[in-house]
């Protein structure tokens, strides 16, 4: 097993003795039974009422056979789905298969998302499980992560708060060091399955179609090695409980949490390099309507590229940031631009004290939680000038981390604007995956 897990700590069956629903959620017809299938055995013995959800049709595992082809091979992985289910004793009444295109679930920004999101959030509703396992949210494989954003994005629009368990499958097999688990996002365990390891090993096996040669006539089609099925050949099933992680959306996202980010990656947002961002800095440049503003301040100044493209019009800024990586990177990027001043800074908790004709959000917003956000908005309109400018520019697709998304940000303050309110809203832009609006305070 991978050297991450050697120093996991045990959990007791216990954790899922809930008198309520355990549903475990598969993105394809074997992961239940190698993810957590001696899990679910223990769980049906101990009398919990088990249903489990296939998302994809499992149909790209052996696209190009002919002696197989798409309707038999859907319908070969889920008739070996429902034995191998049956084989660690749940219904077959309690299984369901949406049939979603396999290898090609979208991530949260793409098409089909919000969709796919709808459908799982109307099974949810329906089964109102008490305990949820899905897929590690980074796990190395395309439909697995979807799987887990299609899972969140549909649990927040239901208001339903399940303990949510997520187990691994190519985390052990191909895990870049971005993939592995962080400090703060959940409690490793393991559930020791070996009394029922040998009702999980004739589970993994009933598929056939994946752990042997039964489908010869696709030479590039997909089987199960023997390295791979040995992690699952073992009496240790790993989950990490993100429960807590999750429920505590309704928290700004810590110091800590952008440390452990840009420890991993120096531009973990790609704002230097990519042609997205470059275009974009120059729509939020170009929205400012004033050629000179004489104080600006940067809220979430990250490593400092946007800083610069602003001090085209800004004879002076203060850019801001909760982390010192960022802060070190931006303080490099800028020292030859004297009229920038880059500060560590906890907003809101900490403001600036003088005052602004321009304030300047791009891609942070949503990283405050909506008291925090309430907060901010009256610090910006007691340090903004009277016709200082706002101007908001955000990521608008769904973000499972993050715990309000674009859109919010900017409805909220789209709220405070008005007649008899401290802003007028001056311009709105809204591209396919951004949204920009500007402000002036009265």
């Amino acid at each position: 097993m991978s050297e991450f897990f050697t120093n996991v700590k045990q959990s007791a069956i216990e954790i899922i003795s809930d008198t309520g629903v355990l549903l475990v959620i598969a993105p394809h017809q074997d992961d239940e039974s190698l993810g957590c299938g001696g899990t679910v055995a223990l769980a049906v013995n101990a009398g919990i009422d088990v249903r489990v959800i296939f998302v994809t049709d499992g149909s790209r595992s052996h696209p190009e056979s002919k002696a197989y082809p798409f309707e038999i091979r859907v319908a070969l992985r889920e008739e070996e789905a429902v034995k191998a289910l049956a084989t660690l004793g749940v219904k077959d009444s309690h299984i369901h298969f949406m049939r979603l295109p396999d290898g090609q679930l979208p991530g949260q920004s793409e098409s089909d998302f919000e969709l796919y999101a709808s459908l799982m959030k109307g099974l949810i509703k329906v089964i109102r499980p008490a305990t949820i396992l899905l897929p590690w949210r980074r796990d190395p494989h395309r439909d697995h992560r979807a799987t887990w954003a299609i899972v969140i994005s549909a649990l927040r629009s239901t208001g339903m708060t399940p303990v949510l368990f997520e187990y691994f499958i190519w985390l052990l097999e191909r895990a870049a060091p971005e993939d592995m688990p962080l400090d703060g996002e959940g409690e490793l365990f393991f559930i020791d399955v070996s009394s029922v390891l040998a009702i999980k090993t004739k589970a993994i096996a009933a598929h056939i179609s994946q752990t042997t040669e039964l489908i010869h006539d696709d030479i590039n089609g997909f089987r199960l090695s023997a390295e791979m099925l040995e992690h699952f050949n073992h009496y240790k099933e790993y989950f990490i409980n993100t429960t807590a992680a999750m429920e505590n959306k309704n928290q700004t996202l810590s110091e800590h949490y952008f440390d452990q980010l840009y420890h991993q990656r120096e531009d973990p947002w790609d704002l230097a390099t990519s042609e997205y961002e470059r275009e974009k800095y120059n729509t939020t440049v170009g929205a400012l309507p004033e050629l000179s503003y004489v104080s600006a301040l940067e809220i979430g100044c990250s490593i400092g590229v946007l800083t610069q493209a602003l001090l085209r019009k800004c004879r002076g800024i203060l850019a801001v940031d909760i982390a010192d990586a960022p802060i070190a990177q931006a303080r490099n990027r800028l020292r030859n631009y004297p009229q920038a001043r880059i500060e560590k800074m906890q907003i809101p908790a900490f403001f600036p004290e003088e005052l602004f004709d321009l304030v300047v959000m791009s891609e942070v917003g949503y990283f405050f939680a909506m008291e925090d956000l309430t907060l901010l908005q009256k610090k910006i309109v007691e340090h903004l000038q009277t016709n200082g400018q706002l101007l908001l520019v955000h990521w608008t697709p769904f973000v499972p981390d993050f715990p309000l998304t674009g859109d919010q940000v900017h409805d909220f303050f789209m709220e405070c604007s008005g007649d008899n309110k401290p802003f007028k809203h001056l311009k709105h832009f809204r591209a396919d995956k951004y949204r920009l609006d500007l402000f002036e305070k009265h």
